[in-house]
């Protein structure tokens, strides 16, 4: 089960990762325009960080404490929505939800709340936890940030995948020294 998963979550990656280049001059101006509207002041690494959300469908964004992931992290949601985007939050956790809300002004939900589960309260098969969203009901969100990223199992990471529009921009944000799933799998 999990093998075909793992072929899944990659065929998904390739079908997502759809690079649509911005002229780097305009996505420049812009990027000023965030920063000193915000009084974020970005370093080489975390505008490489911010051109490559602007450039591909899937972004992975790492780094340890203090590195500035969520100064990134608030920089693109100013990126995005200032190209009139919608901007969904989301982790694993609703104390890292929580962090992620205090930290960008932004809400920010547990990956579960966010693709809408329900059920899962019975012993019987028919009515376990599903998802209110899926490929026919996709969130309808432009671009999802999901943080807390390496805490993810296989099939929650797939099902991410699957309730997003194939056409949203999906960014991954972890630190490879964070907690791992207590799902199987290392996403």
């Amino acid at each position: 089960t999990f093998y075909y998963t793992e072929l899944n979550i990659a065929r998904m990656l390739l079908e997502l990762n759809i690079s649509t280049p911005e002229d780097d001059y305009i996505l420049g101006v812009k990027m000023d325009t965030v920063e000193d509207m915000s009084g974020i002041h970005l370093d080489d690494l975390q505008r490489q960080a911010v051109v490559a959300t602007q450039n591909n469908g899937v972004s992975i964004i790492t780094g340890g404490p203090g590195t500035g992931k969520t100064t990134t992290i608030n920089a693109i949601i100013q990126l995005f929505e200032s190209d009139g985007l919608e901007v969904s939050l989301a982790a694993p956790t609703g104390r890292a939800a929580k962090r992620m809300t205090e930290a960008t002004g932004h809400e920010a939900k547990t990956i579960h709340r966010m693709l809408e589960i329900s059920g899962g309260q019975s012993d019987d098969p028919e009515l376990d936890a599903k998802f209110g969203r899926n490929e026919q009901n996709p969130l309808e969100t432009d671009v999802v940030i999901v943080d807390e990223s390496s805490m993810i199992g296989c099939k929650l990471f797939r099902d991410i995948f699957t309730q997003v529009r194939p056409d949203a921009t999906l960014i991954f944000v972890g630190d490879k020294d964070q907690l791992q799933s207590i799902e199987p799998g290392q996403v």
